[in-house]
C-alpha cells in the first residue's frame, strides 16, 4: 500500500542526496477513486517550462536549481494532495513561482545582512584621513624618534 517516490534534483551538481519519501497510495483505478499521481513523471514532464518560470525571476543559475528542488519536495510533501491530473499543471505553476518569490526574500535578506556587516567593518574617518600608510603607522606607534628617524632617512640621498 506505500509506494516510494524518489526526487532527485534536475541537474547533479546541484545536490549531492537523493530525497526518498514514502506516501500512502492515495488511490487505485480499480476501486472507483481517482488515479494516483506519479510526481516523479509530472516533474520530469514539466521541468522545462517550470525552469522558464523559476529563471525569469531568480535570475541566477544556482537558485534555479535550488527552487526547483523546493518545488520538487513541495510536491513531495503537499498537505492538501492534488488527486486531479489535470490541476497538476496549474499546482505546480503556483508552487514554483511561490518558492521564487520566497527564494528571492531570503536573498535579499543575505544581501542586507552583508551590507550592513560590511558597514560596520568599514574602516573610520580616522583610518581614511591618513592616506599615507606611513604616516599611519608613525601615528599609531606615537613615537617621536621614530618620526624624527624617518625624516632624516627621507633626507639622506642613497649611496649606491
Amino acid at each position: 500500500m506505500f509506494e516510494n517516490v524518489a526526487v532527485r534534483p534536475a541537474r547533479p551538481q546541484a545536490a549531492a542526496a537523493t530525497i526518498t519519501v514514502s506516501m500512502q497510495n492515495q488511490a487505485t483505478p480499480d476501486d472507483g477513486r481517482p488515479p494516483t499521481i506519479d510526481w516523479s513523471a509530472e516533474l520530469a514532464r514539466h521541468e522545462r517550462w517550470l525552469r522558464t518560470i523559476v529563471r525569469a525571476r531568480v535570475r541566477e543559475p544556482e537558485g534555479v536549481d535550488e527552487v526547483m528542488q523546493e518545488v520538487a519536495m513541495a510536491a513531495v510533501r503537499q498537505k492538501s494532495p492534488v488527486t486531479d491530473p489535470t490541476k497538476v499543471a496549474p499546482w505546480l505553476y503556483r508552487v514554483a513561482v511561490m518558492q521564487s518569490l520566497i527564494f528571492r526574500r531570503t536573498q535579499g535578506r543575505r544581501r542586507k545582512l552583508h551590507e550592513r556587516f560590511a558597514e560596520r567593518a568599514a574602516p573610520s574617518e580616522a583610518d581614511m584621513s591618513a592616506a599615507d600608510p606611513l604616516e599611519w603607522l608613525l601615528d599609531l606607534e606615537g613615537g617621536e624618534k621614530v618620526a624624527r628617524q624617518s625624516t632624516r632617512c627621507r633626507a639622506a640621498k642613497p649611496r649606491f
